[in-house]
């Protein structure tokens, strides 16, 4: 299941997973487009989320299918409770071995873990699923050249009070 740690507390957030599970079937529109895209994200439904297989899968209107491991879920959590609610770079347009992002967190995470997939981008589509339930919000922070790029922070459903 998926679980996050906070002061070796381990927190069951089985509510993230009914919430995808209530959703499954139903196409979306990616909460992204609060970023105001020139080209808009392709809508997606949620195809599946399995326990047994211990991932969600995601079918975009290209037909395209992107499995979305319950680590990769578990690893965003941990990283925006960290945070404590600040906004957090989502990063999944530049180097992930270069840049400091969710994107990069989540690429050296797989490859010191040997993970599958360790290349495919996917920090976009889990922080969808984290707003679409109401675990996290996109916003703005300052980049490393001063201007805005595009980010994440935990919302208070998803911080311990």
């Amino acid at each position: 299941t998926l679980k996050y740690i906070i002061n070796n507390n381990v927190i069951d957030i089985m509510s993230l997973l009914k919430c995808l599970t209530k959703k499954i079937g139903t196409k979306y529109s990616s909460p992204r487009e609060f970023f105001g895209y020139k080209r808009k994200p392709q809508e997606f439904v949620i195809k599946e989320v399995s326990e047994e297989k211990q991932r969600v899968v995601l079918q975009f209107e290209s037909g395209t299918n992107i499995p979305l491991g319950y680590w990769r879920f578990n690893h965003v959590i941990n990283l925006l409770v960290k945070k404590k609610g600040e906004f957090v770079r989502i990063g999944s347009k530049i180097d992930p071995e270069k840049e400091s992002s969710i994107e990069s967190s989540l690429y050296w995470h797989a490859i010191e873990n040997e993970l599958s997939a360790a290349r495919l981008r996917t920090a976009p589509f889990v922080c969808d699923l984290l707003v679409l339930c109401g675990y996290a919000e996109y916003g703005y922070k300052e980049g490393k050249r001063g201007r805005s790029v595009q980010a994440i922070k935990a919302t208070e459903k998803l911080l311990p009070h």
